[in-house]
């Protein structure tokens, strides 16, 4: 029988395991934006986080830029997240038409998650089998975001644009 006190003592590991990666995350954003900063003004009113990810706006409600930074990869994404959806999976496909043009821009190939049983969808592009939980990974992940930041927005900067457009209008009809 598993006496109160052994509880208690796992519990409190645990929750010392969770505020120690929660400072892991805070301390690794905080360098992350340091750097990236200098190269793109994407997230320059971000602050660093506890989380796995941090967004910012790309112009369109209901979408994203994130950064997603785990134990297994750090991911530059496009996040379609807005309230319902059948709104979420319209964007996504008029996206998807400009995909031919996003990724000559951007000069990789990404991967388009249209997650159709999900309110949410995405497009990513990700350097796997790093951590942010061995700083010895950091400088790579910060390398992967600063060679790609830039031009994965630009990428997409004209598409949202008239995605937004369209979208607009064939909702006001």
């Amino acid at each position: 029988i598993i006496s109160m006190a052994q509880k208690n003592r796992e519990s409190i590991e645990k929750k010392a395991e969770l505020q120690n990666r929660h400072y892991i995350r805070i301390e690794f954003w905080k360098l992350m934006l340091n750097e990236i900063n200098d190269i793109s003004n994407l997230f320059v009113n971000i602050k660093p986080s506890k989380d796995s990810w941090i967004a910012a706006g790309a112009g369109m409600s209901g979408v994203t830029y994130n950064l997603v930074g785990t134990g297994k990869y750090i991911r530059i994404e496009l996040c379609i997240w807005g309230k319902t959806q059948e709104e979420n999976k319209i964007v996504f496909d008029l996206l998807e038409s400009h995909k031919a043009t996003i990724e000559s821009k951007f000069t990789e190939s990404l991967v388009w998650e249209r997650m159709s049983n999900k309110r949410m969808s995405r497009v990513k592009f990700e350097a796997i089998d790093l951590s942010i939980f061995n700083k010895e990974d950091w400088p790579k992940m910060i390398s992967f975001v600063k060679e790609n930041i830039s031009q994965f927005e630009k990428s997409f900067q004209v598409p949202l644009q008239d995605v937004n457009k369209k979208f607009k209008s064939k909702n006001s009809k």
